[in-house]
């Protein structure tokens, strides 16, 4: 990530913002502005990132929070239908209306439901990751090419290497 950091100036892209993460760590990138990155590690938990800075006031954000709260009992054999039908959700929110009536956003309110499709934005593809807390385990890779709601999900797991036997890696400091 030092790579990535110190070689992209983000006044060079459209703004961006990312989520990347290993099994014992996770970190925003804000690509909105500057001649850096901007990186913050973020604690456990869930995380919503929408086309907007994580952490701002969002109907959309706080939407996804709601479906995604109760998957947390779901038995893993049924975890990656219940994320792919949050992820194809066309419900607009509650308030999801109020940017627009404050003047603030051009955007009509669908763009504030998971799956969109309005003449001017639409959901391009989805995706669900599972890292399992395992190291011995192979991370899980389902993706659509397309709106969630439309495209069956793909199993894209391969492109993760097999893991090595823990006993077999190197100790490493921490």
């Amino acid at each position: 990530m030092e790579r990535f950091v110190t070689s992209v100036k983000p006044a060079d892209y459209n703004a961006a913002w990312l989520l990347v993460g290993d099994r014992s760590s996770l970190f925003y990138i804000d690509l909105n502005d500057g001649d850096a990155p901007a990186v913050i590690e973020l604690p456990p938990g869930t995380h919503v990132l929408e086309n907007r800075p994580l952490g701002g006031a969002s109907p959309k954000v706080d939407n996804m929070r709601r479906l995604l709260e109760p998957l947390g009992a779901v038995a893993e054999a049924e975890l990656v239908p219940a994320l792919r039908a949050v992820l194809a959700n066309h419900d607009i929110p509650a308030g999801a209306d109020a940017e627009r009536a404050a003047g603030t956003t051009e955007r009509p309110p669908e763009v504030a439901a998971a799956c969109v499709h309005t003449q001017r934005y639409g959901t391009r593809s989805a995706a669900v990751v599972v890292i399992p807390p395992d190291p011995d385990a192979r991370p899980r890779l389902w993706y659509t090419d397309g709106p969630g709601c439309l495209s069956p999900l793909q199993d894209a797991s391969g492109l993760w290497p097999e893991p090595q036997p823990s006993a077999a890696r190197p100790h490493q400091l921490r």
